[in-house]
Order: C-alpha cells, then structure tokens, then sequence
C-alpha cells in the first residue's frame, strides 16, 4: 500500500483513561496509510465526578468532537461512528488501545483478501462455551497471530 490518506475514518474513545488519548491520537496520525478524518467520542461517567478537560491543540487535531450528557454505554461509540464518518472503513478504537504503525496498512491487506471486521482482540466461542468463565480462545493483542483468524466477536 502507498503512503498517503485512506478511505478510513477513525473514531477515538475516551472515557476513564484519559492519559492515553495523546499517545493513541500520535499513533493513529503515524500510521504508514492515514486517516481522512479523526473524530472523538467522549462518554459520560455517570457518576458525574470524572470530568476530561482537552487542550484547545488538541481539540483540533479532531474533525469532531462528541461529548455525552449522559453514559449511553459502550454501543454509542459505533452509533456515532455510523453517524459521522464519509470513509467506506471506519475503525473504533476503545480508549487503551494503541495502533502499531502498521495497523491500517495490514487491515486494508487483508480486506483485500476478504471483506471482514478486524478487531485487536478476537474471542472465539467453542461449542457449550460459557463465556467468560471456559469453553473460548482469545488471539490479538497479547496473544499474537501470524494470520487472520476468524472469530466469534472482537
């Protein structure tokens, strides 16, 4: 693949960890296929304690920002996702997950080979699994395959 902008939107995820925003926002802007466009989905705490303050510097480096009035749980982030994106692929990142450089340039290889959802963690299910107590695998991020695996959900 060659070096350039994508056809992949990015939706960052910010919720209870917000030290790891910068470094996951520098490695979604240093991948070797950028992104056309970056967007921030900050939850609320329901609680209502937890507060995150962005820098303006950083707001802008952002297409868009959400910010939630209330906790809509973790399927708002995909609902805002398929709400703002343009681009034909969109990745949703939770908000510990930091990208190899790599990480657009080897999904667009493999969607070349077979149009799929890429996760970083997959868990497969066996048959009378009872998740997450027995009966499953986990491949991706701190169990490293050399191949895509198909898998139950990521």
């Amino acid at each position: 693949m060659m070096e350039g902008k994508g056809d992949i939107s990015v939706v960052l995820t910010l919720y209870k960890r917000p030290e790891m925003l910068l470094r996951q926002l520098e490695a979604v802007e240093n991948q070797t296929i950028k992104p056309k466009e970056i967007f921030l989905f900050q939850d609320h705490i329901s609680n209502g304690i937890y507060t995150i303050e962005l820098e303006e510097e950083i707001k802008k480096r952002f297409t868009a920002i959400r910010i939630c009035s209330e906790n809509v749980g973790v399927w708002g982030r995909f609902v805002y996702a398929n709400e703002v994106a343009t681009c034909p692929y969109v990745a949703v990142f939770d908000d510990d997950t930091i990208p190899g450089k790599r990480w657009f340039e080897n999904c667009m290889s493999h969607m070349e080979k077979k149009e799929a959802i890429y996760a970083t963690i997959g868990v497969g299910l066996q048959q009378n699994a009872d998740y997450p107590n027995k009966g499953f695998f986990r491949v991706g991020w701190g169990e490293p395959c050399d191949e895509a695996v198909e898998v139950d959900f990521g």
